[in-house]
């Protein structure tokens, strides 16, 4: 009787213990989070099946786990799941695992001493096959309303934590579409980055943008291998991607690293770490090696994956700051995007590494940090922008001063030219008059050596008739005639002095008449120039002035307060900034039209080369722009200073900025001795253009060729301008999609 009533008292306290852990399903609408009511058991030997289930020492290895979503890391062995569930709805109950990235799942039920296979899924196996077509794994339980104990065997590489819950078929759905219409939003977010970011980069051909898509892209496919979305849809594609799941982990690392790169320009702020950054990009690169090769186990590749990633998110953390310690502004919103990023990013390894329990949006916790980065990059890239409109203002604000200091050296050195041109007028006036004074002065003394060779004539005769008659006087008629033969001879000699006097003098008219001849060709030259400017100043004036008074015509001056006023005068506004601009690019070419207005002095073109350089070193390091020079046969040249410097910068910045995006930029300048002169080549590999349509417009005053990128089609007139100011010429050969060659003539002086 005693034994009976031990054995009484030992059903009764099992039964209690045993109903202690059931789960009640009381109503359909009941769905119940089992995660913390799940006994647990780690497999490590690998030696345990379900046909141990029944057997005491089995039962006794299963633990409960006090957390409220268990996490075991990432194992290399089987975690076994054990509950017991009392269904008293009268419909069916289903299992939901809300970890969709579980290699393999096995549920089992324990009938008396027998287990039976109940239902097996897994990441590999299509949606479609399993109980209900969904992202997540669902299992149907038992309808009896007796007690049921279930068994899970859970293997997985990537980390183990299980979200649990039970209900019916409707709280089931409700639970999956909740997280549906999450994943929606975000995903739509990342499209509407991704289709924003790439307008960006085809407008700009900015590669940071490039690569901020690049790391949006490698976003969607994390978030889709992580919610399991890659089960829904049965393609060889997918089945890779969840086979190397590295890869939806490797390209967004690959892509913010590349993305760092470019837009904190690390190669210049902090070479060092430049370095370093190309390290990290060749193991990330090495861990896709070793995951396709399966050199390493699942769980040792992933604890390294882990380890490098979490070293790689404070390096980028730390590169961000060193460059805003080196006064590059735009570092600062890389450094709130990258430090939300750091904070969820080091959090959920520290959950990998199971140093952390795992919180209930931990299926979201990437996602919320990656939202938050994306909106401050997005900020950081706008900021990048204005920094670099901001730099080109100032640079243009340089050149305009330069511009202006130029014009006052050329008007000072105008007015001592011209002093010396009247003083040199006045010189040859004066040289003038002296040589018509002594002309006065050699004809009268022409007239009276003829005069005395006429009396000396009269004297001949004379002294012949009276010959005969004075034969005594003889000697003093020879030594008379000997006089007379002297005064001939100086006669000549004056003579001959004379005529080459006068073949001098009209030497000297000849080249002055040249003189007058070349200035009236260039008042010609000039006469041309004015009237062409004429035209093309009414050509470009004409169009805002039309819009002006157009404008002007539909402005409610009698009602001031009609609201489409606020928009005419926007308008208006506009056109005159429009006109503004035009007046003074008119303006800039007006004084170039007035003539090389400086002395010619010595530029040396390396020196030259080297300061547009550094006038445009941030577009070089931005397009990886290369630069050559070959002035081994003609360095230093006697020109107008500023007019070069503007030549080489035009022509260099033109070719940075039509550049073609299949290959690096490459310049090179070559001067070569030509005849009177020397030729200066400049050559490129840009997008070039076709001058069989255009090649009588290529000089014209804002033409342009070429829209994808900002310009006014003003620096090629310019360039023709100062080079015909210069007394050269500038010819072009292009072809498309290969590059463009200029020739500029300059002549010796």
């Amino acid at each position: 009787m005693k034994k009976l009533s031990l054995i009484h008292l030992f059903l009764m306290t099992a039964m209690y213990a045993w109903a202690q852990d059931a789960i009640v399903l009381k109503n359909k609408n009941q769905l119940i989070d089992i995660s913390s009511s799940t006994y647990f058991f780690e497999d490590k030997a690998v030696a345990f099946s379900i046909e141990n289930a029944t057997k005491p020492d089995f039962a006794s290895k299963f633990i409960e786990v006090k957390q409220e979503i268990p996490n075991f890391g990432v194992v290399p062995y089987p975690i076994w799941c054990k509950f017991t569930v009392q269904n008293l709805t009268e419909e069916d109950g289903f299992l939901l695992i809300k970890n969709p990235i579980l290699d393999s799942i096995t549920l089992y039920s324990v009938h008396g001493d027998t287990a039976f296979l109940m239902d097996k899924s897994g990441y590999y196996q299509p949606s479609k096959q399993r109980t209900i077509d969904a992202n997540s794994f669902v299992f149907r339980l038992a309808k009896t309303p007796n007690l049921q104990t279930y068994y899970l065997r859970i293997v997985t590489k990537n980390n183990a934590t299980f979200p649990m819950e039970i209900g019916s078929k409707d709280a089931v759905w409700r639970s999956i579409a909740t997280s549906y219409w999450l994943d929606a939003f975000y995903f739509g977010f990342l499209l509407f980055v991704i289709f924003y970011n790439s307008f960006i980069y085809i407008s700009l051909r900015d590669a940071s943008y490039g690569y901020y898509v690049l790391y949006a892209v490698g976003l969607v496919c994390n978030a889709c291998y992580n919610w399991g979305y890659l089960s829904m849809i049965d393609s060889s594609v997918c089945t890779f991607l969840i086979k190397y799941s590295y890869f939806t982990v490797g390209l967004p690392s690959i892509a913010v690293i590349l993305f760092t790169m470019s837009f904190l320009q690390t190669a210049r702020n902090v070479p060092q770490l430049h370095l370093i950054l190309k390290i990290f990009l060749i193991l990330v690169t090495l861990f896709f090696v070793m995951d396709f090769s399966s050199i390493l186990p699942p769980d040792i590749l992933r604890n390294i994956f882990n380890l490098t990633g979490f070293l790689m998110i404070f390096c980028l953390f730390y590169v961000g700051v060193r460059t805003y310690q080196k006064h590059f502004l735009p570092a600062r919103f890389y450094l709130a995007a990258w430090g939300f990023f750091l904070f969820f990013a080091a959090w959920l390894i520290l959950i990998d590494f199971d140093l952390l329990p795992p919180p209930p949006f931990i299926s979201y916790q990437l996602q919320i940090a990656s939202t938050l980065e994306m909106l401050f990059f997005s900020f950081a890239l706008a900021d990048r922008i204005s920094l670099l409109e901001k730099e080109e203002i100032a640079t243009q604000e340089k050149l305009v001063v330069s511009s202006q200091e130029n014009e006052q050296s050329v008007k000072e050195q105008k007015e001592k030219l011209e002093e010396k041109i009247k003083e040199r007028t006045r010189e040859l006036q004066d040289k003038q008059h002296e040589i018509v004074s002594q002309n006065e002065e050699l004809k009268q003394q022409q007239e009276e050596l003829f005069r005395q060779q006429l009396l000396i004539e009269q004297r001949n005769k004379e002294l012949t008739l009276l010959n005969r008659k004075m034969q005594t006087n003889e000697l003093v008629l020879r030594k008379a005639y000997s006089k007379t033969v002297d005064s001939q001879k100086i006669i000549a000699i004056k003579n001959a002095e004379l005529k080459a006097y006068s073949e001098n003098l009209e030497q000297q008219i000849q080249e002055r008449t040249q003189q007058i001849t070349q200035a009236n060709a260039e008042l010609i030259k000039q006469n041309n120039q004015l009237e062409q400017f004429a035209f093309i100043t009414a050509h470009n004036l004409r169009a805002p002035v039309a819009r002006l008074l157009g404008l002007s015509s539909i402005l409610d001056t009698k009602n001031p307060q009609n609201p489409d006023n606020i928009f005419v005068v926007e308008k208006m506004c506009y056109v005159s900034n429009e006109l503004d601009t035009v007046i003074k690019d008119l303006n800039v070419i007006l004084e170039i039209k007035k003539g090389i207005n400086e002395i010619i002095s010595n530029v040396k073109l390396s020196d030259k080369l080297a300061k547009v350089y550094s006038l445009l070193q941030n577009q070089i390091i931005e397009s990886d722009a290369v630069i050559t020079s070959d002035f081994s046969s003609v360095d230093v040249i006697e020109s107008v200073s500023p007019y070069i410097e503007s030549i080489i910068y035009n022509l260099v910045s033109n070719a940075i900025k039509y550049r073609s995006y299949k290959r690096n930029p490459i310049i090179h300048l070559q001067t070569t001795i030509a005849e009177n002169g020397f030729l200066l080549t400049i050559a490129d590999n840009g997008l070039g253009m076709d001058l069989t349509e255009n090649k009588g417009k290529i000089f014209g005053l804002y033409r342009r060729f070429h829209d994808h990128v900002e310009g006014k089609g003003l620096g090629l007139f310019l360039v023709k301008t100062q080079i015909e100011a210069l007394d050269g010429n500038i010819s072009i050969e292009s072809t498309p999609g290969e590059g463009t060659t200029f020739q500029l003539f300059f002549k010796k002086h």
